[in-house]
């Protein structure tokens, strides 16, 4: 991983936690448990694929970010299961930016893939997202977040 990409990557956590007013809880086997309530911070809390326990209040935006390369055909898809009350707002790709400044990216270059959702009910369920590989159906990986939304 390249330094910038790490630099971001930390700015991107410390901010997160800076902003919350919540508190963050790890739990074992390597998921967390963050809980973020709303607050001065208008930024929605971002979740990776190390983050796989989400708990939110109707209403709040959150955003789940995922490892990401259009280039090479691998496209993520994404499956609700059960009721986890939340509307999918929108899904974006960010490039990695490759020489320091913003506007700088180089073309096959990996990014970012952030899907924000915001919650509308109360609900329990899930939201697994899994990454296809070019000409298949079977995913190479999946990932999965265990969405808890409460009025």
């Amino acid at each position: 991983m390249n330094a910038p990409r790490l630099a971001r990557i930390a700015a991107a956590s410390l901010a997160a936690i800076t902003l919350t007013t919540g508190a963050v809880a790890l739990t074992g086997c390597g998921e967390s448990d963050a809980q973020v309530t709303s607050g001065e911070s208008s930024a929605p809390a971002t979740y990776t694929q190390a983050d796989t326990t989400i708990k939110a209040q109707v209403g709040e935006t959150f955003v789940i970010q995922l490892a990401s390369n259009p280039t090479t055909g691998y496209q993520w898809k994404m499956t609700p299961a059960g009721d986890p009350g939340v509307n999918l707002e929108s899904s974006k790709y960010v490039p990695d930016t490759q020489t320091g400044t913003a506007t700088d990216t180089m073309v096959g270059v990996g990014g970012m893939e952030n899907w924000t959702f915001k919650g509308v009910s109360a609900g329990t369920g899930t939201l697994v997202f899994e990454s296809i590989p070019p000409g298949k159906t079977t995913p190479a990986e999946t990932v999965t977040f265990n969405v808890t939304m409460a009025d």
